[in-house]
């Protein structure tokens, strides 16, 4: 056996040893190991040199339906390339052969990498995964200081011409809480005053509503039942508010037209 012959599996095994890495902490992610502050910063720094061959273990693990695998998956992909992760989750999203859960990760992704979605985005259930877009957007709200990001979220994510439909999903959608941000947001003065008189016909007749008075937090309608705050956000936990509010006029592309007789 030549030199040549003895070194191949060494130098092939040292290769395909930070892919090993990664699989290994997805596997750990699966049964409920989530790495170590060191660990972490050591599989980020790492991901961007592997190129192309670790998308395949990724992809499949943020389709997994372990959720703490399919979480870990998402963050290793937000430390890729992203050019490369643009086009793998734009294919995604634009075939019928991921569900429609594993798409809302994708729009997460997108959305904190400030990349746009498809315009032709593939959605099995249209009407279920904008509710559950909703809820989530609106389960993120535990206090008025989260109810104030909100708003800003909505008013400087989402275009114009955009806003006024965004809000009638939301109130379709959210009951009380939706009631609630459509209400602040008629109370910001960033809200156009074209765009405020519209909305003003989503409110309760029973509500009365000035849509023009001076921005302060205490101008913010408080909650009805504030759960306790956390002291500090879990990071990427939930789906981002951006991906969240993105997915709004995707949904409004897809969602089948009602004929009225």
């Amino acid at each position: 056996m030549t030199l040549a012959a003895q070194s191949e599996p060494t130098d092939l095994s040292f290769a395909l040893a930070p892919l090993q890495q990664v699989a290994a902490s997805l596997r750990r992610a699966r049964a409920g190991w989530l790495p170590t502050r060191d660990e972490r910063a050591h599989l980020f720094a790492m991901i961007p040199r592997l190129g192309p061959a670790v998308f395949p273990q990724l992809l499949r693990s943020l389709g997994s339906d372990c959720d703490d695998e399919a979480h870990w998956a998402g963050q290793l992909l937000r430390q890729a390339s992203v050019p490369e992760v643009a086009v793998r989750l734009r294919k995604l999203l634009t075939t019928s052969l991921h569900p429609d859960s594993v798409k809302a990760r994708a729009l997460a992704i997108l959305a904190d990498l400030g990349l746009s979605p498809p315009q032709d985005v593939v959605l099995v259930d249209p009407e279920g995964f904008i509710a559950r877009s909703v809820s989530e957007l609106l389960g993120t709200i535990e206090s008025a200081d989260d109810l104030l990001r909100t708003i800003n979220d909505l008013l400087t994510a989402v275009p114009t011409e955009e806003l006024l439909p965004v809000l009638r999903e939301v109130v379709c959608h959210g009951g009380e809480m939706g009631a609630a941000l459509l209400e602040a947001v008629l109370l910001d003065q960033r809200t156009p005053d074209a765009i405020a008189a519209e909305l003003c016909g989503l409110c309760r007749p029973t509500r009365e509503v000035t849509p023009r008075p001076v921005h302060r937090a205490t101008a913010v309608p408080m909650l009805a039942a504030t759960r306790q705050a956390r002291t500090v956000p879990p990071v990427h936990r939930h789906p981002s508010r951006r991906a969240l509010l993105d997915a709004l006029p995707i949904y409004r592309q897809v969602k089948p037209r009602v004929v009225r007789p």
